[in-house]
């Protein structure tokens, strides 16, 4: 299911990122494939597709994110297998600095990054952690303090961006790849740096 670069380019992919994305213009058809125990009463609508690969290049699972606006269900994730799905596990090297986000298309603007498709970024293992930038979500703030407990990096952006993720920084705010990527590395904290300026970004 190669994906199509019209299926993307609204939300700003990188060229060389499109490969690691897929396609389907029926995804019940796609879940019947590989796995027929969750089709009965999937949607069959068109979806971009993000595969989510073990270190080794085996499938794990699937995420159909909509392309209709108007969608019932914006994502729907299947599971190929029970290993923990993180995505981009299958594209980065350990020996560098491993970012992880929460969203897949947010990790394909960052180099070597992992990303967990939920809220939950404690789980993967990441030198530096970009939840998302929304000071006034709870379950964000949360995370960000029991990453900040667990001793790790995290980044927090500075009150001047106002997009909610990495994604709509460019696609919505207008910031080029390379100003989200110089802010993310002028703007990691830990401990109690970390602390201080999360109870300042709480106050926005």
């Amino acid at each position: 299911f190669p994906v199509t670069i019209n299926a993307a380019n609204n939300r700003k992919i990188p060229a060389q990122a499109l490969s690691r994305l897929g396609y389907t213009d029926d995804f019940k058809a796609l879940v019947e494939r590989y796995k027929p125990s969750q089709a009965e009463g999937m949607f069959t609508d068109e979806r971009l597709v993000i595969p989510f690969y073990n270190k080794e290049g085996d499938l794990i699972a699937f995420q159909g994110r909509s392309l209709a606006k108007s969608s019932a269900l914006r994502y729907i994730t299947v599971r190929v297998s029970d290993e923990e799905k993180i995505f981009g596990e299958d594209h980065i090297d350990r020996q560098k600095t491993v970012f992880c986000v929460e969203g897949p298309i947010d990790s394909l603007f960052v180099p070597n990054c992992i990303a967990v498709a939920d809220g939950d970024l404690a789980k993967a293992n990441a030198d530096i952690y970009i939840p998302d930038n929304q000071p006034r979500n709870k379950q964000v703030m949360d995370e960000f303090e029991k990453l900040i407990d667990l001793g790790k990096r995290v980044v927090i952006f500075p009150d001047d961006v106002w997009a909610k993720d990495i994604n709509d920084m460019i696609v919505k705010q207008g910031m080029t790849r390379a100003q989200v990527l110089g802010t993310i590395a002028s703007n990691v904290y830990q401990g109690l740096a970390a602390k201080i300026r999360l109870a300042e970004k709480r106050k926005i």
